[in-house]
């Protein structure tokens, strides 16, 4: 019998992860035409509908079409400028509908192999971009001002340090909590391989933040009920904010001459001098551009102004716009009060489907740590894209039924 359902869902299964494959690896997000993508998630939608009998109705499906709807609403009324930027973000939120789909339908096999299939295709992109950026040390700094198949190198920008962290976080999930001896051999690898691109080679200050922060907390949430002393930690979350000089020396001795190290010096200069003209203070006022949009007016308030740049007229002086450096910000500037309310009925639900996969206290609360990355690259980061959807809404969901598979 199993085998017959082994069968019944190969072809779904095959789609996802070359959906995954495309999604994930760089170069083919820059090269392929760019209905590829959506082509293979309709054609696994179909295949879903076909094995199931019905497209699912339930809240995330309903709230996420209402979404796009209206995303492609904005476009046609002329207050968005990129039609394709609505398809991405549909993409990206029905990856939680495809899992519900997995977690309902495919078997213990089909769910293993979907699962260890992310974990090496992201793996495999992260050491490329390592051999990549040893080789060629100004291509990822060419590739975000040209563009990610720029040279035709298979070098990521930001979303890929985005989705690099949270790839670091389930495989930081999974190494604390598996029992397996091989398993954690398997996943402490895949964390070294992570952490040294992400300082070494993606540098980026507000993930390295992230990092930082989710790595303590989720040793403490693990080992405080042996080791009380682990408490202990936790004050070292506010070090940064405290005594930011003492992490920055720290760190000094660590890590390379680089851009890493030039925005830890923007970041020391902010908390010295207050806001001047470096890359961090440039962030902070692209998200007073979106959050000045959202107050600007009853319209804006309610239901934004659709998909723009962020304009600064003069050195100091913020404009209207979407600034398009902190995901849940610039949903308020783009859609309003109206769309921060659906952004936060999916996330809130896709959350609640994460925590079915948790039975026991302890493995709910690590699982609240992992999805409070999500969370965190999205206050800070661009995470609606189709990489992010796949790590974010099927990876960390079937990380932790691996758990519970596994227990079992």
């Amino acid at each position: 019998m199993n085998n017959i359902r082994e069968k019944k869902h190969i072809w779904f299964v095959a789609l996802f992860v070359f959906y995954s494959f495309i999604s994930i690896t760089p170069l083919l997000g820059g090269t392929l035409p760019p209905l590829i993508a959506p082509g293979v998630l309709l054609l696994m939608l179909l295949s879903a509908f076909r094995q199931q009998g019905s497209l699912m109705t339930n809240r995330i499906t309903i709230v996420v079409l209402v979404f796009f709807a209206i995303d492609v609403l904005y476009h046609v009324m002329g207050f968005s400028e990129r039609i394709g930027n609505a398809i991405t973000r549909f993409a990206c939120f029905m990856m939680m509908v495809v899992f519900m789909f997995m977690n309902d339908n495919l078997v213990c096999k089909e769910k293993k192999f979907v699962f260890y299939s992310i974990l090496i295709i992201i793996a495999a992109n992260i050491v490329d971009n390592i051999r990549l950026n040893m080789l060629y040390p100004n291509a990822s700094i060419l590739a975000i001002k040209y563009g990610e198949s720029y040279k035709g190198l298979n070098i990521g920008t930001t979303g890929f340090n985005t989705m690099s962290l949270l790839f670091y976080v389930v495989c930081l999930f999974m190494l604390i909590n598996t029992k397996i001896r091989w398993g954690r051999i398997f996943y402490a690898a895949l964390c070294a391989v992570a952490i040294v691109y992400l300082l070494f080679f993606g540098m980026r200050g507000s993930v390295i933040a992230i990092l930082f922060v989710i790595t303590i907390l989720m040793v403490v949430v693990k080992f405080v009920s042996k080791y009380k002393f682990l408490w202990l930690l936790v004050p070292l979350l506010i070090v940064p904010i405290v005594n930011p000089d003492f992490l920055f020396d720290i760190v000094a001795n660590i890590i390379p001459e680089g851009r890493l190290s030039d925005r830890l010096d923007d970041i020391r200069n902010v908390s010295e001098q207050g806001l001047e003209d470096d890359s961090f203070s440039g962030r902070v006022r692209l998200y007073e551009v979106s959050l000045n949009t959202y107050t600007d007016n009853k319209s804006n308030f309610l239901f934004g102004i659709g998909e723009h740049k962020a304009s600064v007229e003069t050195v100091g002086q913020v404009a209207t716009g979407v600034g398009g450096h902190s995901e849940f910000i610039d949903v308020l500037a783009r859609w309003g009060t109206m769309g921060a309310i659906l952004i936060f009925l999916i996330y809130y639900w896709d959350y609640k489907e994460i925590m079915k996969q948790a039975h026991d206290k302890l493995l709910k609360n690590q699982t609240k740590v992992m999805y409070l990355a999500l969370i965190l690259c999205g206050i800070f980061k661009a995470v609606f894209a189709n990489n992010i959807g796949v790590v974010g809404f099927v990876l960390m969901p079937l990380s932790v039924w691996m758990l519970e598979n596994e227990k079992n």
